[in-house]
């Protein structure tokens, strides 16, 4: 008797473990990585039959920074509004991301009577960079168009670099004295595919040391003293800009590589060389390569210095 009762149980089980469903999966949702310093590209608006097409990589320039809860942008011209291209433009609010549904609550905007509206995009996110197309509409100003903007993730190559130290004016005023020393050299540079470039089309310059100058140009040849960058490796901006960085004495080389600059006054300089030049890709294709030098000098009065600057050993 007891056996044959566990054998009932023992059948009962393995019936219930055979009708017994696998639990479903629960689906993974992944959340767009859209946190982030956006570099707005380009942008597309579409009123009725017209479109237009602005892009950002000219005279104006945008970013969008969105947080956890909130976004912000800002556009603005590149003169600081002192020409025709004057503009800017910026708003900050809520969002709300669901899937790729982006809703942006503006709650604060530079164009006042744009505030305390909503607009609905739609996202997509490649690799670093990210497309949002939406409708903005808002009937009490007559707006109702598609726009479509594009952005890239912002990085050290897009971003501009801060420098910490002021320019100070009266650092380098010495600068524009006249003297009696002399510096005379030559340039040539050698490009990634090894071709050596010298002669009249390139500009060297001549910079005071200072903080600033010190600290921007640390960060561009990643040395105080001496460097090269090459073009294709990126141009940096920097932050802030002043005029009076870009005040320099300019010469070209002659058609050996050689320059030379006289009636200077003593001091500690930056000698540049902006070695840049066309290089063909293909039959119908050009593209700019070389890129620059720097070497940093200390002249006392009446001394004549001889230098040689390029990237590879002569």
């Amino acid at each position: 008797m007891t056996k044959n009762w566990l054998l009932l149980l023992w059948g009962a089980f393995l019936v219930g473990c055979s009708d017994a469903k696998p639990p479903k999966e629960d689906k993974i949702n992944y959340p767009l990585l859209i946190e982030g310093t956006w570099k707005l590209l380009s942008a597309m608006t579409i009123t009725g039959d017209d479109t237009t097409k602005t892009d950002y990589a000219g005279n104006v320039e945008g970013i969008k920074i969105i947080g956890k809860s909130h976004f912000s942008f800002f556009q603005h011209d590149l003169n600081q509004g002192k020409d025709s291209t004057a503009m800017f433009i910026s708003g900050a609010g809520r969002y709300v991301l669901q899937g790729n549904h982006y809703t942006e609550f503006l709650e604060y905007c530079s164009g006042r009577n744009w505030e305390n509206n909503k607009f609905d995009f739609t996202v997509d996110i490649k690799n670093d960079t990210l497309i949002q197309t939406g409708v903005e509409r808002i009937a009490s100003l007559g707006v109702d168009r598609v726009i479509v903007e594009t952005y890239v993730l912002s990085n050290a190559r897009n971003t501009p670099v801060p420098v910490m130290s002021d320019f100070n004016s009266d650092e380098v005023g010495w600068f524009k004295n006249s003297g009696n020393s002399v510096i005379k050299g030559s340039a040539k540079f050698k490009s990634k595919t090894g071709e050596i470039r010298f002669g009249k089309e390139f500009r060297i310059e001549l910079m005071p040391v200072a903080a600033y100058t010190e600290e921007r140009l640390n960060k561009i040849y990643g040395s105080k003293n001496t460097g090269y960058v090459y073009l294709e490796d990126g141009v940096p901006k920097f932050i802030p800009d002043p005029a009076g960085y870009h005040e320099t004495i300019k010469t070209m080389c002659d058609e050996n590589g050689e320059f030379e600059f006289t009636n200077l006054p003593k001091g500690e300089y930056y000698v540049i060389a902006f070695m840049i030049w066309d290089s063909e890709t293909s039959e119908e294709t050009t593209r700019k390569t070389g890129g620059g030098m720097m070497q940093r000098l200390a002249l006392t009065d009446g001394e004549s210095k001889v230098i040689e600057m390029s990237n590879f050993k002569r």
